[in-house]
């Protein structure tokens, strides 16, 4: 049997009415092939809707006697198919087939159209452009595409481009160049004014969406980015006026869906006023989570966790979710709803659904989710006894003083909204009677964390009884899926210390998504709006899933508003309520997340710590500020090109970091280093990390160069310049026991020609910090990072065209001097490979990793490397003249005062 099979790099897109998909099923010695179908149905009034639906309809082609199935659109009374009592459809001769694929529409021939509305709002800016930008990096949208931007601001397509712009960053190991890709996807972002509630703007819409659709069938995606007070005004507004007429129309409807379940059936009756259920896309982006999705991964498709996976060996699942800041900025909307409704009725009772459910009739999104669907509704109602909430009050820590729940100018003075909640449910089913699952969400909590922690039972009659005795972590299997913020899937065992006696340990069976895999994972948003343009549902949620969920919590959501009970108070940056370890201890419980995981006790904790970076306006530096940010680390970046800076603040602190100092200053001035590495301590009262990243570059012929001393600004700047740095910031990084973070290069010890220069000032350096490393053990560590070339701005030949008009004439001149044959690598990559080396607390790391093979020829084999070289870089060098004045072009180019290095 012939099956459909997506593409390697990226899910097969959908761009006709028909959504194709590859899942089977397997019915005692009968396989049927499974393909999911989209009606292309008008976003209209439902009235409208009706009569379209009487006169089109949707179906599968049933594959017999090995046919190739396709999915197709069937007008009634104009084909030949039949429909079959269980809706497919069965293609019995060739003629048949044919007429169904006359009614598959060619993809060729359609057009999706992206609007985002709501577009002027944090969540677009932080996550659906950027979203939308990674999927086309990855070439994962369509041919024809459009991206629209609405919102009730006054904007231009211009302003729009430049907004998204600023948040937008390159996945990593690609062919094009970023720059390039940019400017091609922000030409395809156009921006439209309008009020949600008006027809006639959404007319405008309409007409500036058909100009650019240019004829072809359109697919619409509108992505409501709105309070859900104002959802219905723009979805009838839509139906009324910019729905598509010969494609599909989908729409994507963000949280929270509801306050209770009254209010949530409310709001799903009005949008089926005008939509149907298949066209609502309710997004809760936590099923989008890599590890979240790995979750029906490890249960069914491993044979040794299946078996176990109920009550007969399963004491407690735990779903944890912390975070350690507060509501600082969103207090007032966060005071509407609270933690429950925030979190823990939908991120966790989602995961909860995935985890405990039955394993479905097959991949399919309606089997999925009917197994969802029938886990929630076997669940009892959550009682008040079972649930403790919190609030976090204020409190001192370090001489920092983080502010109460209550100090937000934006919540009253007296609110009783809960930021932390803790709850037991049970599942009244046979497979988990008895088991309790604790959920927890809190936020300003001591740590940043969303996981799944599967407690297994006591091995029973256990021989080592008397070598465990009371430690109930050794007694006890744990399976920890960790989904943020190091992804992570890690099983706790027991072993034996190695030596005399019986002694014993834990241990981790250990996958750290980061060490096993160099490919970045993708957000959350990115694999949620690739499902929606696909029209694949297993990730969104259907509307009685929510009913169910909604079920659950409602009668204690209204007791606990009709009896007021007040919320026990913790300390910013506690562990959260005592009475949440009560809880846990009704059920003989002991929360996961309160000891030293060691899977991660080699890498550094960075949150709330200081890094300060030289060179961090672009390249490596601006790349390792945006992994530092990710890990909650405060920063301090330092450029001089001041202007730069800016962008790169916004962007980290959007990552998570909670203060970013930009410093102008020019590394090759001793005063300027020591003036950045004072404000640093005068605005945080601490360093932690110290990473040299500055320097320049040059690619020339000594014998080309008429004034050797114009090289003397590059040792000024990639030796002087860290050593400067260096020397003022020792005593604040003997106080915390840093580290030293140096970015060397490859070619200190690979010796390529035509860099003689830049190879001597990295060779100094990285010569000069072996040294240090010794003097300075053990108060501070030093990490030396030896990358090679990478795609950044100066191997471009950016930086040099803004410089010497003449070199306009050929842009490639640059990258063909400096980089030659050697392929770039991703700054986005290299610096999270850094980081991570120097979280670990390595002495040394070089990215691309194969640069090592090199290295041990150079070692071993010199002569080789050097015939490399000659044969590749120097054949032609004395019969070309071209290749001569090239040199020379390069060598007159004066250097740029400071710039993140190119390799």
């Amino acid at each position: 049997m012939s099956t459909l099979s997506s593409s390697a790099h990226c899910r097969s897109y959908c761009s006709s009415s028909s959504t194709y998909s590859n899942s089977s099923s397997v019915y005692g010695h009968h396989q049927r092939l499974a393909i999911s179908s989209i009606r292309p149905k008008r976003f209209v009034p439902k009235e409208a809707s009706l009569q379209f639906k009487r006169n089109s309809y949707s179906n599968v082609v049933r594959m017999q006697d090995g046919a190739v199935a396709a999915t197709v659109t069937a007008v009634e009374n104009e084909t030949p198919l039949k429909k079959l009592k269980d809706g497919l459809l069965s293609v019995t001769s060739p003629e048949e087939l044919k007429d169904a694929a006359d009614f598959d529409i060619n993809k060729d021939k359609s057009t999706v159209t992206i609007t985002v509305v709501g577009a002027s709002g944090d969540l677009a800016k932080k996550k659906i452009f950027p979203a939308l930008f990674a999927l086309y990096y990855e070439d994962c949208l369509p041919e024809h595409f459009t991206i629209f931007g609405y919102a009730r601001s006054k904007m231009t397509d211009a302003e729009l481009r430049n907004m998204v712009s600023r948040t937008l960053t390159c996945r990593i190991d690609k062919r094009e160049n970023c720059g390039e890709k940019m400017d091609q996807f922000l030409k395809r972002c156009f921006y439209h004014s309008g009020q949600y509630d008006s027809p006639d703007n959404f007319a405008e819409l309409d007409m500036k969406l058909r100009e650019h659709e240019g004829g072809r069938v359109s697919n619409r995606l509108f992505y409501l980015s709105i309070p859900p007070n104002i959802f219905i005004d723009a979805v009838r507004c839509a139906s009324l006026s910019s729905s598509s007429t010969n494609g599909w129309t989908r729409v994507i409807v963000e949280k929270p869906f509801g306050r209770d379940s009254e209010s949530s059936a409310a709001l799903t009756k009005a949008l089926k006023q005008y939509l149907e259920e298949d066209q609502i896309f309710r997004i809760d982006h936590y099923l989008g989570k890599e590890l979240v999705e790995n979750l029906s991964v490890l249960r069914f498709s491993n044979l040794i966790f299946e078996p176990l996976w109920s009550r007969q060996y399963i004491r407690n699942v735990q779903l944890i979710f912390s975070e350690d800041f507060g509501t600082e900025g969103r207090g007032g909307y966060f005071d509407n709803y609270g933690i429950i409704r925030d979190i823990m009725q939908n991120h966790l009772l989602q995961i909860l659904a995935l985890f405990a459910m039955e394993t479905p009739v097959s991949l399919d999104a309606e089997d999925i989710r009917n197994e969802k669907v029938k886990v929630l509704r076997s669940m009892r109602p959550i009682q008040l006894e079972n649930v403790v909430i919190g609030q976090y009050k204020s409190h001192t820590k370090g001489g920092v003083t983080y502010p109460a729940y209550t100090d937000d100018k934006t919540v009253p003075n007296d609110s009783l909204t809960p930021t932390f909640a803790a709850a037991a449910l049970f599942i009244d089913n046979a497979r988990w009677d008895g088991v309790p699952f604790l959920l927890k969400a809190g936020k300003a909590l001591h740590n940043k964390r969303a996981e799944i922690r599967v407690q297994f039972r006591h091995v029973p009659g256990n021989l080592y009884n008397r070598n465990i005795g009371t430690d109930l972590d050794r007694a006890t299997n744990e399976l920890v899926i960790r989904v943020q913020p190091d992804e992570a899937i890690y099983l706790k065992i027991n072993n034996k210390v190695p030596g005399l006696g019986m002694r014993l340990d834990r241990s981790n069976l250990n996958l750290h998504y980061a060490a096993r895999y160099s490919k970045e994972i993708p957000d959350a948003y990115e694999r949620l709006l690739l499902d929606a343009i696909e029209g694949e549902r297993r990730l969104f949620i259907r509307s009685d899933e929510l009913d169910a969920a909604w079920a659950l919590f409602t009668p204690v959501l209204k007791e606990l508003e009709e009896k007021k009970v007040i919320p026990e108070y913790y300390p910013y940056g506690s562990r959260g309520p005592v009475g949440s370890h009560y809880l846990a201890a009704k059920y003989n419980v002991r929360w996961g997340d309160l000891g030293v995981d060691r899977c991660f006790f080699f890498h550094e904790n960075m949150e709330g710590k200081v890094v300060l970076i030289t060179g961090a306006a672009s390249g490596i530096g601006e790349q390792m500020a945006y992994e530092y940010a990710k890990k909650g680390a405060c920063l301090v970046i330092v450029d001089k090109r001041g202007d730069k800076l800016q962008n790169v603040v916004e962007r980290a602190g959007e990552l998570g970091s909670p203060g970013v100092l930009p410093v102008c200053a020019d590394v090759s001035k001793v005063d300027d280093c020591k003036r950045f590495v004072d404000e640093a301590i005068n605005h945080f009262g601490r360093l932690d990390h110290l990473v040299n990243n500055a320097g320049i570059i040059s690619a020339c012929l000594i014998e080309d160069i008429t004034d050797v001393t114009e090289a003397a600004p590059m040792m000024d700047i990639n030796f002087w310049g860290s050593v400067y740095s260096t020397h003022f910031a020792i005593p604040h990084l003997k106080k915390t026991k840093g580290k030293i973070v140096v970015i060397s290069s490859a070619s200190a010890i690979l010796h390529p020609p035509r860099l003689g220069f830049y190879i001597a000032s990295k060779s100094a350096l990285k010569s000069f910090y072996e040294t240090l490393r010794v003097e300075l053990a053990p108060q501070i560590k030093i990490t030396i990072a030896t990358p090679g070339f990478i795609d950044t701005d100066m191997t471009r030949g950016k930086k040099y065209l803004e410089m010497k008009a003449i070199i306009k004439q050929n842009p490639e001149l640059i990258r063909k001097q400096v980089v030659h044959i050697f392929p770039l690598m991703s700054s986005k990559s290299c610096a999270k490979s850094i980081v991570d080396s120097v979280r670990r607390g390595e002495r040394y790391v070089t990215e691309p990793k194969w640069y090592r093979v090199f290295f041990m020829l150079q070692t071993l084999c010199p002569e080789f490397i050097e015939w490399y070289y000659h044969t590749f870089y120097f054949t032609k060098r004395r019969t070309s003249h071209h290749s001569h004045s090239e040199s020379q072009m390069i060598a007159s180019i004066p250097f740029p005062s400071s710039q993140t290095k190119a390799d």
